[in-house]
């Protein structure tokens, strides 16, 4: 308004009035930097966590998805269990029906195979357990034998089949029998002796074939008998084998029936090229004949169980 106003400062006043503002002014300043710092921190804080919700959002949205497939394969893959439960406890009833076929047909196999060796054993004098087979014309309700029976008839069987392989049986040369078994006037002295054996007339040189699997006990020359093999069969039953031109066996050789284990001569005390051939049961000769004429049967042990296996 035209007037004029005097306020008096001193020159401390000013000094002071002067640094007290340079300090509020900093302070000011270094208040607005220090928000502004801490808006930016806060701002990009935010940034990262709106980024961070995002990211859970979809990890939990995967991880829903993944739980639902889950449970989808779950429940199919029981259905699959399920289904394939149903199909093993049919082919369970199948395979067991199969196998009560198998198992009676094999019986009745392995009961008519065993009956043909224990006939044959029969037939030259050794005793055997008979078993019952039953006639074509027959039948009635099929009653499977238990595990335990079936076990001892494979046991007989097997048991059977091993006598058969061993017992001599057949003929050692396919000459004809020129001396048999028994009371006989004696080719060199013409006085009544034993004959131990069996001569079979030969060509030198023919070849001579085990009646049964064994081993060979003696390979040597024997006094009268010539070139001379004894085969211990087992079950008490030994063979022996003279006037031999040679041998082609050792001592503890293991033989089986049909091989080869010598040829025809006319060593030891013989009129001519044979085979004297003996059959000793526990250290006593008996007469070969009957063991000549048997027929050995083709024996195999069949499997009484099914095949198929259900995994």
């Amino acid at each position: 308004n035209g007037k004029t106003y005097n306020i008096p400062f001193s020159k401390k006043k000013f000094k002071i009035a002067s640094i007290l503002s340079v300090v509020v002014l900093s302070v000011l300043c270094i208040t607005a930097v220090g928000s502004f710092g801490l808006w930016a921190s806060n701002r990009h804080m935010n940034d990262k966590i709106t980024s961070l919700e995002s990211k859970i959002n979809s990890t939990e949205q995967q991880i829903a998805e993944t739980e639902r497939i889950r449970k989808e394969q779950k429940l199919a893959l029981s259905r699959q269990v399920a289904n394939l439960e149903r199909n093993n406890i049919k082919q369970a009833e199948a395979f067991k029906e199969e196998k009560e076929l198998l198992i009676s047909s094999a019986i009745t196999e392995l009961k008519e195979r065993s009956e043909q060796i224990e006939s044959v054993m029969g037939g030259i004098g050794i005793k055997v357990d008979s078993v019952a087979v039953a006639d074509k014309n027959s039948g009635g309700p099929y009653i499977s034998l238990p595990e335990e029976t079936q076990g001892n008839l494979i046991l007989r069987a097997d048991k059977n089949i091993k006598v058969m392989k061993a017992l001599p049986v057949g003929r050692p040369v396919s000459g004809r029998i020129t001396s048999p078994y028994g009371k006989r006037n004696d080719p060199l002295n013409k006085h009544l002796a034993f004959h131990t054996g069996i001569d079979f007339h030969g060509t030198r040189g023919e070849k001579i074939f085990a009646t049964g699997g064994g081993v060979v006990e003696r390979a040597c020359r024997n006094g009268g008998y010539g070139n001379y093999i004894l085969i211990n069969h087992g079950n008490g039953y030994k063979t022996a084998f003279a006037h031999m031109q040679k041998y082609n066996v050792k001592v503890g050789d293991r033989v089986r029936r049909g091989q080869v284990i010598g040829f025809v001569g006319n060593t030891g005390r013989s009129t001519g090229p044979h085979l004297h051939y003996e059959i000793l049961k526990n250290k006593k000769t008996i007469n070969p004949y009957k063991f000549l004429t048997a027929k050995v049967p083709q024996i195999q042990i069949p499997r009484l169980t099914a095949q198929k296996k259900i995994k």
